[in-house]
């Protein structure tokens, strides 16, 4: 099996702990790390569990998932400014790939954030629609 091997080192521990990402999932996996990376606390290195870093988190994702829907709208004027029948075959498979990328980001953090909506003991993390 094919793996990219990278090391995510443990603040404050001199351990390191060792990343296994198969390629295809590269795109997927190195985001979501940043997510969980970035609701991290910086004072206790610690990631929220009570209701105020949980509508951190929340706000979060939903700035990430707008951030990803916004990049397939991108995709989509592209190819609507585009020829994308003089595009090549390798061209067509990237644009292609990279809404599958988009698209599984958009599912994962939608996961996510229902995850919280729908967790009885913090109710007022819900969406606010």
């Amino acid at each position: 099996m094919s793996t990219i091997h990278t090391t995510f080192p443990l603040p404050n521990s001199g351990r390191t702990r060792r990343l296994l990402i198969k390629p295809w999932d590269a795109f997927s996996s190195m985001n979501t790390l940043a997510l969980l990376v970035g609701m991290i606390d910086p004072i206790t290195h610690q990631v929220p569990t009570d209701i105020a870093g949980l509508k951190i988190v929340a706000s979060q994702l939903d700035k990430a998932m707008a951030d990803y829907l916004s990049g397939l709208q991108g995709i989509g004027a592209l190819l609507r400014a585009a020829h994308p029948e003089g595009m090549t075959e390798q061209g067509l498979y990237t644009v292609g790939r990279l809404t599958d990328n988009l698209t599984a980001q958009v599912s994962e953090i939608s996961s996510y954030r229902d995850l919280i909506a729908l967790d009885p003991r913090f109710p007022s993390c819900g969406y606010t629609r």
